[in-house]
């Protein structure tokens, strides 16, 4: 997959059928969860997709689309707006030493994509190729016509400074290449045929200028540490050997005297080529960077992003099929694709714990990177009632079922005190707890008198005093029945 700096993830997923030659390309949200499809029958080979980022714009990707596989035919696309739309690459009207191109109808410009570098054919040829430093620019090689070349005679190497907008043959044949002084330079060598010359243009192509090599050699790359500086490295072979590398520094910091000032740079705008240069994915940005013939070296960030405003929301330039819906053929409408019932799913997922709403989709979704504002009431996702058949199971946690526990038991308690409480209260059932002592406080009888401390001594020798009593008249009982008898 390929990440953007927004977020955005592309992806493309191929049949399980062994050998197939393409894809589909699917674009993610900007949580990067939800996929919807892009384009389809994007070329791949050896799990490897000719597609590839416009790495210095945003919502900007080029793809090749397989036509046929039998014979080989190969179109290549772009798109602004981060898969919404997307168009063949316009051609050049002229060639690099100024001939007509002669490119009408279904004719367009069509680049190699990462596949021909990794050697798909007998030949490797040099894939589009952007870099985030370098604003609006993008080289590669390819050819003109209905579809790709790879014959090497009609092969040549392109250049567009404007985004994809527009494009010039920058040089004949297949080449390959790098960026230095944040796009302010260009390195490129023929890397298909034995070559001891390196070319260099400060002026985006306009102009070009030559450096020897010390024999002569198939070069196989260019690279730079980073595309701020002007210090390279060529690495190639010596013909026929592929095993003998050759390794050269080439040092450009020469051809400038001084760094730019304001006056060496410009304002600049993307555009998606149908609505002008504002309002790309929702906002209006602009760009700084050095003016094309500006001999001098770009300082440290100069290059950069200066000005965003949002824009309206608009329903044809925003709005996209949403996960799991499609646009169909015939209306033109994001249609849902079938399978699962997105209301019952809905209900399922979203009427518990307690909810009384659910939402679905409206089948659009803004596009991933578009901050539009406002967002239109239509495309929102539709709130319904939740059924009351949809009942929400009760589940126990042990965190609550702790909580009962404990506040039962501290209802018991308290139960049983204030029972205790009123138990002694009661002469009966202090009789069965004497050994309970009564505190001062407690009122035991229903006077406002209050008890002060009974001993439990105390109540057992009081009751031993009654038991004698009782007993002492029990005993004047009896005498007197005695004295009765006698007389009798």
């Amino acid at each position: 997959f390929i990440e953007d700096d927004y977020g955005v993830i592309w992806i493309v997923v191929s049949p399980p059928s062994s050998g197939s030659y393409s894809g589909n390309l699917y674009v993610s949200d900007t949580d990067g969860y939800k996929f919807t499809l892009a384009l389809e029958n994007v070329h791949t080979r050896n799990n490897w997709w000719d597609i590839d980022l416009f790495r210095s714009i945003e919502g900007t990707l080029i793809a090749n689309v397989l036509v046929s596989e039998d014979p080989l035919l190969i179109k290549t696309m772009i798109t602004w707006d981060n898969g919404l739309n997307w168009q063949p690459l316009e051609a050049p009207s002229y060639t690099s030493t100024g001939n007509e191109t002669n490119c009408s109808g279904r004719c367009s410009l069509n680049l190699f994509g990462i596949t021909a570098w990794i050697g798909v054919s007998s030949v490797y040829y040099g894939p589009v190729y952007s870099d985030a430093h370098a604003i609006g620019m993008l080289i590669g090689t390819g050819s003109i016509g209905n579809y790709l070349s790879y014959d090497g005679k009609l092969v040549n190497t392109y250049l567009t400074i404007d985004g994809g907008l527009s494009w010039q043959e920058l040089m004949q044949g297949s080449t390959i290449y790098e960026y230095g002084n944040y796009g302010g330079l260009l390195v490129l060598a023929n890397n298909v045929e034995p070559t001891s010359t390196i070319y260099y243009s400060w002026n985006a192509g306009i102009t070009f200028s030559t450096i020897e090599l010390p024999e002569v050699v198939i070069v196989i790359n260019i690279v730079i540490s980073s595309t701020r500086n002007e210090r390279f490295i060529a690495i190639a072979h010596v013909p026929g050997d592929p095993y003998k590398r050759r390794y050269w520094g080439l040092d450009f910091s020469f051809i400038h005297e001084s760094n730019c000032t304001d006056t060496d740079y410009e304002e600049w705008k993307p555009s998606d080529g149908v609505r002008g240069p504002k309002c790309v994915l929702g906002h209006d940005v602009t760009y700084r960077r050095k003016k094309r013939m500006a001999e001098c070296y770009t300082e440290d960030g100069l290059n950069r992003e200066i000005y965003r405003n949002n824009c309206t929301c608009s329903a044809d330039r925003d709005y996209e099929c949403d996960f799991d819906f499609e646009r169909t053929i015939t209306t033109g409408l994001c249609a849902h694709q079938g399978g699962v019932s997105i209301l019952n799913s809905a209900q399922t997922q979203q009427c518990i714990n307690g909810a009384t709403t659910f939402s679905i989709s409206s089948g659009y979704r803004k596009l991933p990177g578009d901050t539009c504002m406002p967002e239109l009431p239509l495309y929102d996702p539709i709130v319904t009632y939740c059924p009351n058949k949809i009942e929400t199971p009760f589940v126990l946690s042990g965190f609550l079922l702790g909580i009962i526990i404990v506040v039962s038991v501290l209802i018991v308690l308290m139960g049983g005190a204030i029972g205790f409480y009123f138990g002694l209260k009661n002469e009966s059932f202090r009789s069965k707890f004497q050994w309970v002592k009564a505190p001062s406080w407690v009122n035991i009888g229903y006077s406002n008198q209050l008890v002060e401390d009974t001993d439990a001594d105390d109540v057992e020798n009081k009751e031993k005093s009654e038991d004698k009593k009782h007993n002492s008249k029990d005993d004047d009982i009896e005498e007197d029945l005695d004295v009765d008898l006698e007389e009798q």
